[in-house]
């Protein structure tokens, strides 16, 4: 029996590890795409994930990890979450990323938006998009 609570305490160490690991990138993500833009726009893009998620049915780190989707992952991961997690905002880049890996975000900046840009930039997908919210400089779109 000993031995049973002793395994049972390893994997729930190994899980919860991995938990705070993908945390750790979805919070890496959204600073690096709002960590400028204060908390509502931090929001609005975790919003983003929150929603290609749950259309997915991916989890959060599997959308922000697929090949060019987040222009800030194109270069890949090495030394990516370590230099994010210096922000100012990584706390609540943490939260917002635990409330979006449980679907549990109750925000709506960015009003339903499957994709986003900087206002005045341009992307092939966007001309064909229609604009749904603007929070600061970030653009917001229903693809």
């Amino acid at each position: 029996m000993r031995q049973l609570t002793l395994l049972a305490a390893v994997f729930a160490a190994a899980v919860s590890t991995a938990v705070c690991a993908e945390n750790r990138l979805v919070a890496a993500v959204i600073i690096a795409e709002a960590g400028g833009e204060g908390d509502t726009g931090m929001s609005a893009v975790a919003e983003v994930i929150q929603t290609r998620s749950i259309k997915s049915g991916a989890s959060a780190t599997a959308v922000v990890s697929a090949p060019k989707q987040f222009s800030c992952l194109n270069s890949g991961t090495n030394g990516f979450i370590d230099a994010k997690s210096k922000h100012p905002k990584w706390g609540l880049a943490l939260k917002l990323s635990s409330l979006v890996e449980s679907r549990s975000l109750q925000t709506s900046y960015s009003k339903g938006a499957t994709h986003f840009l900087v206002t005045g930039t341009k992307a092939k997908w966007a001309a064909k998009s229609k604009r749904v919210a603007v929070v600061g400089k970030t653009s917001f779109y229903k693809l």
